[in-house]
Parts: C-alpha cells; structure tokens; sequence
C-alpha cells in the first residue's frame, strides 16, 4: 500500500478544522482509506500513487469550481484579498491579480492546481520553534509563503497583542505550496459566505473523519455543508440558526428515506465558525458545535405542518422579520424550543408559553394580516407537540 502522511495543525485552530474539512472530501473515494488515525496524525492509503494523486487533485479541482458557485450561484458575498497576501496569491497563481476578491482568486487557484506525490509527502511535516524574539509555526520542511491572513485567526485572537504573542513574542506561521493548497481547499468548502464584517465558515466536526459515509453525507458535493451554504442566512441568534438548518433537514429527510436513515442512524455534530474581518485582523468572535442528531430525533416525530412552522418562526428571528413589539417573545420562544429539543429543557413550560404568552400577544399586537390564521397553526403545533413529547 502506498501511504501519505497528513499531520494535523495544532488543536483548537483555524488551521486544523480546513485540514480536516479537506480529508473530509477525499476519505469516501473508493480507492482512499485511513489506515492509521492517531491523535495529531491521518495517514491515507492506496494501492497505486495515481490513486492518491488522482483522489486529492481531484477535490482540490473540484473545491475551486464549487467556491466559485457559491459566489455565482449562492450569491455569497466576497471579501478583498488583504494587502499582505496579494504576492502570496500571484505567487500561487503565476500571475498578476486584478482587482478581484479573495475567494474568487482562491477559487481560480484551486482549479489550475496539480499537487504530485512528492509535493504530498510535504503534508507530514510541521515544524515549531521558539526564538528569543519570535514564534514560529513552519507548515512544510521550509516556510517560503506566508499563510493567508484570513486563515491565521488563532494569530490575532485576544490573547495575544497584534503581530505578538504571549510574552511580547511574534508568531510567525508560513508553508509550503501543498500544505496553503491544501488549507485553502478547506477553506473552499467551509467558507459560507461574507456578512457585515464577519466571514462565516462551516466546518465538518473533527470525530466524523472515522465514518466515510457520514463524511459523504457532510462534505461531499451535495452534502450537507453545501446545503447549509447555499441556504445563506445569518448565524445568529445561534439558537434560531440550529434550529433552522435542523428543521430544514427533518423536511428533507421526510421525503427521503436514505436521508432519513443517515440522520437516525448516526449521532453526528457540525461545526460553525465566526471571524471578524477589519483591517489589520481576523479574529474568531465565536465557534460553536450544533449536536443536530439529538435534535432531530425529536422533530422527525413531527408531522410536516409542525416543522415547517418552526422552521419558519426560526427564520422570521434570524432577519429580524417581526414586529418590533414581538422580537423578544420570538427570541424567548427559539430559546425555550431549543431547551426542549436539545434535552434541556421542560416541554411543558415550552409547550405553556407557545399557547398562553405567544399565542395571545400574536394576535393581540401582530400587525400582520395573517396573525389570526398563524396563531391557529401555532396552537396546531402544540396539539403535536403535546402528543409526542408528553404521551
């Protein structure tokens, strides 16, 4: 067999959640397997080299079509390549760069890339050394590029002044061409999308590396991060987020019996990633597991009417699209949801609230012209709710 060693970056970065969205991508190829998984180490396995070179090149291609896509046809917002990383970018593209974004450069990068065996075998190493002045993190056997500055968060986060670590000490984090390949290919599947200065990444949870066919199902084409992607809205209130994505896939999953099957069958959690993009930074504000099998046990009990109203009062509190008068009952309402799905919480406050407080205040001060009709579906809900989370 021939192998090619894969060493994790280090935990709780930015780096190590686009390595394993990568290898999430290239481990459900037919003729690719990991042979041997230890703590900071993946090593892949094939018969043949060509099978390695033609598995990895293969999703690094198809990433950049589909980072692509997600501009295009996703209407993702972009972002500017940053000042710093515009030689490294021409440097990898072998050409002067327009005025063009970040993602759309990545994307063209990713589709003219050919990695051979040798440059693979550069992923097994990452150097670390400590100076009287400096820190340094060496992706590769030499640091000749400088990682782009979107995927250094763990660089600028708070606990370290800007440009310094802890102790005064800079940290210095530069690669080789395969390992910003192969981070920027992550980057292409977990980028979902650009909002009021905040890059939004979804990240495929890190214990899924040892199920092939659950990586399938998160990280393949027409997977569930791409879904995710494509449905484009707002990460927060986190809640209402989970709740949403959550609701989306139990309508899914009703009308499909091998969805269906995965999503029971299998206790599986993503990931979720917000960075705060200014000037000079790119600092992680927020990261969050979504633990969705739990939740979606509870709701695929549901009938199709129940899940579609929560799946709409999620995304009414997601844009902001109620009344004013009525945001903190909706807030209020995700949360108690949420708590009961998730196991926390009483479903008999939840269900008291949604008849005896939303209810009421809906059709007392909604200005909407449907508030009689949606305050009859909620009371709907309740009925099914009330007969499988309490009989």
């Amino acid at each position: 067999m021939i192998e090619v060693t894969v060493k994790l970056p280090p935990s709780g970065s930015t780096a190590r959640s686009l390595v394993v969205d990568f290898l999430a991508r290239v481990i459900p190829n037919e003729n690719i397997q990991i042979s041997k998984w230890q703590e900071d180490t993946v090593i892949l396995s094939a018969v043949l080299k060509a099978h390695l070179e033609d598995a990895i090149n293969g999703e690094i291609n198809a990433l950049g079509r589909e980072l692509l896509g997600k501009i295009g046809d996703y209407r993702l917002r972009d972002f500017p390549i940053h000042i710093n990383d515009r030689k490294m970018l021409e440097k990898l593209l072998e050409r002067k760069i327009e005025k063009r974004s970040f993602s759309e450069t990545v994307a063209e990068i990713l589709q003219n890339t050919y990695l051979t065996f040798k440059d693979l075998e550069e992923l097994s190493k990452i150097v670390y050394k400590t100076g009287r002045n400096d820190v340094s993190i060496i992706y590769g056997s030499y640091g000749d590029l400088p990682v782009p500055q979107p995927l250094l968060t763990e660089r600028f986060e708070s606990s370290y002044a800007f440009m310094h670590g802890t102790g005064g000490k800079s940290l210095k984090i530069r690669g080789t061409k395969p390992w910003i390949i192969l981070l920027l290919s992550g980057y292409a599947l977990s980028y979902a999308g650009y909002s009021k200065d905040t890059i939004n990444y979804i990240h495929v949870h890190e214990p899924t590396l040892r199920d092939s066919e659950l990586a399938r199902f998160i990280a393949s084409s027409d997977g569930l991060i791409p879904h995710l992607t494509k449905l484009n809205v707002p990460l927060t209130p986190k809640t209402a987020y989970i709740l949403y994505i959550a609701s989306d896939i139990a309508e899914k999953a009703q009308e499909q019996a091998r969805l269906e099957e995965i999503v029971k069958g299998r206790r599986f959690q993503i990931e979720f990633e917000r960075v705060r993009r200014s000037l000079t930074t790119y600092t992680t504000i927020e990261r969050f597991v979504a633990d969705l099998y739990s939740i979606l046990l509870k709701l695929l009990k549901l009938n199709k009417g129940s899940i579609s109203w929560i799946n709409q009062v999620s995304r009414e509190c997601l844009f902001g699209r109620v009344d004013p008068s009525m945001y903190s009952v909706y807030l209020h309402l995700i949360s108690l949801l949420y708590n009961t799905f998730t196991g926390s919480g009483d479903p008999i406050d939840t269900l008291y609230f949604m008849g005896r407080v939303f209810c009421e205040k809906y059709e007392r001060e909604s200005k909407r012209r449907d508030s009689y009709e949606f305050a009859e579906r909620t009371r709907s809900v309740i009925r099914d709710m009330t007969k499988v989370l309490l009989m």
